[in-house]
């Protein structure tokens, strides 16, 4: 009797929930999807303007010079490769960024007189598309 049924089975084909399954494919999100992260120091807030993306930070009086890194990597997998390098002067609170598909990494460095660092932070994995997620923050060692 049991052999039957599943030669039955067989010969019928695929039961009518596995058919639905193939004709409506599930979306799948990518296999490997990064999420903006903060290290550091000090906090790094987010606005948007109109169409760019501003990162803000609180004024430090110790701070006298600001040096910047934005990075960028050509896919999820890649190594970060430097884009551009800026200094900002003491007194600056905020960054525009020019975003797009390629993750970016911001290292923001406040220095002090002597050079020596004061505060520091670490935006890594920024895009356009990644902006309004919620950004997870690390511990630092620092």
């Amino acid at each position: 009797m049991l052999s039957v049924a599943r030669a039955r089975a067989l010969v019928s084909g695929p039961p009518a929930r596995e058919q639905e399954q193939r004709a409506n494919p599930v979306r799948r999100p990518p296999a490997l999807r990064t999420k903006p992260t903060i290290t550091g120091n000090m906090d790094v807030g987010r606005e948007r303007r109109d169409d760019t993306f501003v990162l803000t930070w609180k004024l430090e009086p110790k701070v006298t010079a600001w040096d910047v890194l934005i990075s960028e990597r050509p896919d999820v997998r890649g190594e970060y490769v430097v884009r551009e390098e800026l200094s900002l002067p003491g007194g600056a609170t905020t960054l525009e960024l020019p975003l797009g598909d390629a993750p970016l990494r911001v290292h923001l460095l406040g220095r002090d007189r002597g050079g020596r660092l004061v505060r520091r932070a670490i935006v890594s994995a920024l895009t356009r598309d990644g902006w309004a997620v919620r950004w997870e923050r690390r511990p630092s060692a620092s």
